[in-house]
């Protein structure tokens, strides 16, 4: 379909270029801009993420969207040390300054001015983005409702908690949905003030959400019914719009570590799934803490594990658990949660 040349609507798309956040994003993306023909979208992320995200996609599939390449803020001499945290720490400090160079030239290559973001949720800065263009703003909050609840309410939790909230490990009662949770299951920053820059960037996201047009969330009303109740109070507009693992099409999948024949062969509700994904790694003590209760349980289990396991993992974790597990770079994630011999993930 070819876009009318009259339409002046002009929507860009600001992606998060770590972990799995872009994909999804340029999933609904692609599904919106089939419905719109006439609309421009300008899709704006690194250049190593566009490739990754855009891999396979000719013209046809693209229709009206158009990838540009923003900065990653990385120096020059930047040399990974091996923590997926830094490169994403670069990142933020250069947010917003390379998304809006990036969308000026979106301007100027198709003479339209944005009259709409789509971001990922944690752009905080798209709200004010939104005011100054007169636009309206649409983040995506690609996990599901409990966490944005949390992060939404964290300067409740802190009120209500205390200075001695975490030590006192207090129930969080007070927060529809969390009863029975307590101060020391919440993620780090949301208690206490945060200080790096990953949980700073959530805690203005927080702040800024329900400034939004509407919030997209990977998610469906039914599946967790107070909590939804509780966002649409919240927020201006809630869009369900997942769960993703339903919605998008799935590719071909790849299995070259052989998970799923070892899945199969386990008994049903016995395997325990665990995934970290691509950007948070909990700290030493929390993994070797799964590793020992993992052993000591002598649950079956798959890891999908980012780094090095021989190095990050207790001495001898491989070895002993050979035949009790799978430790494996990638797992087929999607066909893995299907089969019924998992557990919990």
């Amino acid at each position: 379909m070819a876009v009318c040349p009259t339409d002046d609507r002009h929507v860009a798309v600001l992606a998060f270029p770590y972990g799995t956040h872009a994909a999804p994003l340029l999933n609904l993306v692609r599904r919106a801009a089939a419905e719109a023909p006439e609309v421009s979208f300008s899709f704006f992320s690194t250049k190593r993420s566009n490739a990754s995200v855009f891999a396979g996609l000719n013209e046809e599939q693209l229709l009206n969207i158009r990838p540009y390449d923003i900065e990653d803020g990385l120096p020059e001499d930047f040399v990974p040390s091996g923590n997926p945290q830094d490169p994403v720490a670069y990142f933020v400090k250069a947010m917003p300054a390379n998304y809006r160079t990036a969308m000026d030239e979106a301007v100027e290559k198709t003479g339209r001015q944005i009259t709409c973001l789509v971001s990922d949720a944690f752009f905080w800065f798209c709200a004010d983005m939104a005011e100054e263009m007169h636009a309206k703003w649409i983040p995506l909050w690609t996990a599901g409702p409990h966490p944005l609840l949390a992060h939404i309410s964290s300067q409740q939790i802190r009120e209500k908690l205390g200075p001695d909230g975490v030590g006192e490990n207090k129930e969080i009662d007070f927060l529809t949905g969390f009863n029975g949770l307590k101060a020391g299951d919440l993620p780090e920053g949301l208690v206490e003030m945060p200080e790096d820059p990953f949980s700073m960037m959530l805690e203005k996201m927080g702040e800024a959400l329900p400034r939004a047009t509407a919030v997209a969330i990977n998610s469906f009303s039914g599946v967790h019914v107070p909590i939804a109740q509780e966002l649409e109070t919240r927020f201006q507009m809630l869009l369900n719009v997942g769960p993703f693992i339903l919605t998008t099409p799935q590719s071909v999948t790849l299995d070259d570590e052989g998970c799923l024949p070892w899945l199969n062969s386990q008994e049903d509700k016995s395997v325990v799934y665990i995934s970290f994904g691509s950007v948070i790694m909990p700290p030493p003590d929390e993994l070797t803490a799964l590793a020992d209760a993992l052993e000591e349980g002598k649950y079956p289990f798959i890891w999908a594990f980012r780094g090095n396991p021989e190095k990050q993992l207790p001495d001898g974790f491989m070895e002993r658990t050979k035949k009790q597990g799978k430790v494996v770079g990638w797992a087929p994630k999607c066909r893995s949660l299907s089969i019924q011999q998992l557990v919990c993930a």
